[in-house]
């Protein structure tokens, strides 16, 4: 199974996070394609496409997260599983793109500029006119799909803070595809 309860990500201890992550790495090996191409560029097979989307379906996933959704494959594979959908991404021509898709197909996504590295915070009267982005934010199902090098190497943090990030994020699983990038 590509799936990992999120708890197991939770154990402070680096090495354990690794290793888990690694399994699951190894796990979905048999459906991964290596990107080739530029951020943003990369093709997405539809193998990947379907098994995302009968995965989510298996799970009945309601509400997905997608972060770092560049253009937004992934997203509308979701919608198209029946799952709500919240589409992030710093990119705003990657969203504007996915935004005039969505307005098109009346898709379930809610696409959004978000930098996880800085996410918008709260503000307003005592900050409670609106919660910030972490506090509003969460999924059954967060999905980082062929992004996780890059988000390790933007946050500058190591991978138990990104692991407590997406922890925060999703309440039942997290579904991580593994490329070609930096040994973890």
């Amino acid at each position: 199974k590509i799936l990992r309860e999120r708890d197991e990500l939770r154990d402070g201890d680096p090495k354990f996070q690794a290793s888990v992550l690694m399994r699951l790495r190894d796990e979905i090996g048999g459906i991964v394609v290596s990107p080739k191409g530029e951020p943003g560029e990369r093709p997405v097979s539809t193998a990947r496409l379907e098994a995302l989307t009968g995965t989510l379906r298996e799970i009945a996933a309601a509400t997905v997260l997608d972060m770092g959704c560049g253009r937004g494959e992934f997203a509308i594979a979701a919608a198209a599983s029946g799952a709500k959908v919240c589409a992030i991404d710093a990119d705003s021509r990657a969203i504007d793109a996915l935004y005039r898709k969505v307005t098109e197909s009346h898709a379930r996504i809610t696409p959004l500029v978000v930098d996880l590295a800085d996410p918008s915070p709260a503000i307003g009267f005592l900050n409670r006119d609106r919660a910030s982005f972490l506090d509003r934010s969460f999924a059954e199902v967060a999905l980082i799909m062929d992004r996780w090098p890059e988000l390790l190497e933007g946050f500058g943090v190591g991978l138990h803070e990104v692991a407590t990030l997406l922890s925060r994020l999703c309440t039942r699983f997290l579904i991580v595809e593994f490329t070609d990038g930096p040994t973890i």
